[in-house]
């Protein structure tokens, strides 16, 4: 790895300055600057999977700027694939906003602020299409094979929700769903970054289109999962944005949007319990009675 980084920094003039470990899955992800002083972020890969990722996350890129996103990543100055090894060299955005929140003076105008520039994100990739519906039959599906390999094997051994998973798709009206627009249900605190310039996206998966009502499900869990400052305030004001402010945006009712928010965070309580099922098992459980209430509102 060491040769990679310093192949790149002698081409590109760069030097090494320390590295970022939140939200990254990649071999190295370094902070680097030039001889001016201007910092950049170094992300690069020579094991399968990491190329891998990278190798997405271009493809992502793209497609948001195809979706005229340009506002909304890091701008890219070079990108690299080969046989063994992949890399890119990208705009540096500063803290994330996971700092961002458990730092601030005033974390609720924090959460205010993203949702503030969300709405222009959400506003400029809006599209009408069969595409908004598909999205939210394939995260049904993979809501329960989370539920499959985690927590029915750890938590639910005799299936008793399952039947209750099972009504999801008749609980929600999948087919009035008419509107999508960006969304990734792996959009966290790490990858978001609150600039100047507004918000910034960075580790995007090569599907960048659905329905965000989950994205801002899930988003507001974490919010209260990291106990971050106002957490309980800051996952209210996620949702009412979610079944408010996206519901409308998308032309989805307010009853529609509430179940498919609690559809986000069903999914978000399932991947917690991956995490958590072997290392905690008693914070797992408690998760897990929590996902059943969700269901409850779900169906």
């Amino acid at each position: 790895m060491k040769n990679l980084l310093d192949l790149i920094c002698k081409r590109y003039g760069l030097l090494l300055q320390g590295n970022l470990e939140l939200g990254c899955n990649s071999d190295a992800v370094c902070i680097a600057i030039n001889n001016s002083g201007s910092k950049f972020v170094i992300k690069a890969a020579k094991t399968d999977n990491s190329i891998a990722e990278i190798r997405m996350n271009s493809v992502g890129y793209n497609n948001l700027r195809k979706c005229g996103l340009d506002f909304f990543i890091p701008e890219i100055f070079a990108y690299e694939s080969g046989e063994n090894y992949a890399f890119m060299i990208m705009e540096y955005l500063g803290p994330n906003f996971l700092y961002q929140a458990k730092h601030s003076e005033n974390p609720i105008e924090l959460y205010l602020s993203l949702i503030d520039s969300l709405k222009k994100v959400y506003r400029a990739s809006l599209k009408m299409g069969l595409e908004g519906s598909e999205a939210i039959k394939s995260f049904i599906v993979k809501t329960i094979e989370v539920y499959e390999k985690y927590v029915r094997t750890s938590l639910d051994k005799e299936a008793q929700i399952f039947p209750l998973l099972q009504q999801m798709h008749l609980s929600i009206d999948i087919s009035s769903i008419n509107f999508y627009c960006f969304s990734n249900w792996d959009f966290t605190l790490e990858d978001v970054y609150l600039t100047k310039k507004g918000v910034k996206y960075s580790d995007p998966h090569a599907d960048i289109l659905g329905i965000p009502i989950i994205d801002m499900a899930c988003f507001g869990g974490l919010i209260k999962l990291y106990g971050l400052p106002h957490g309980d305030d800051g996952y209210k004001e996620f949702k009412k944005f979610a079944v408010g402010g996206v519901a409308e945006i998308l032309h989805i009712s307010t009853g529609q949007a509430e179940k498919i928010f609690y559809l986000g965070r069903l999914f978000q309580c399932f991947m917690s319990i991956s995490f958590r099922h072997k290392k905690n098992p008693d914070q797992a459980m408690t998760i897990f009675k929590e996902a059943r209430k969700v269901i409850e509102r779900i169906i």
